[in-house]
């Protein structure tokens, strides 16, 4: 389990490429919000974005269990998605938005994945000087 990496992996270096190759700047992986670590935050926009291994973290359409030290795999998969859900819910609490995307989507659809970060960080852009005007007016 030591030899498994947490931070930049394979899945989330493709992520950051797709986010650099349509231009998007301004996130840092190495923020601690609200108790979590997203693997990529805008904090200016106040989104968090999860790149979620489908094994790792249970993923519904693709993730499976190990027939072998079921007790044990068991419990560390639980534990995995019960922590995302918690992680997801202190955000919102702290008014962030969340994007979660899956290993098979980020290696299905990189691109596509990137575009929702664009267009959820645009849309915090779009929203912040209109509030503003909405004080103002």
């Amino acid at each position: 389990m030591a030899a498994v990496p947490s931070r930049r992996t394979s899945l989330e270096q493709r992520l950051a490429a797709a986010m650099a190759e349509i231009n998007i700047r301004g996130w840092r992986r190495t923020a601690t919000i609200a108790r979590t670590h997203p693997d990529f935050s805008f904090s200016r926009h106040r989104v968090a974005v999860f790149v979620d291994g489908c094994f790792w973290h249970s993923c519904p359409t693709c993730g499976h269990r190990p027939a072998s030290n079921v007790a044990y795999w068991g419990a560390k998969l639980d534990r995995n998605a019960a922590r995302d859900q918690e992680q997801t819910v202190r955000l919102k609490a702290a008014g962030w938005t969340v994007l979660r995307f899956w290993g098979h989507e980020i290696h299905s659809d990189v691109a596509s994945c990137a575009v929702r970060v664009s267009l959820t960080v645009g849309s915090q852009m779009i929203a912040e000087p209109l509030a503003g005007t909405l004080k103002n007016g």
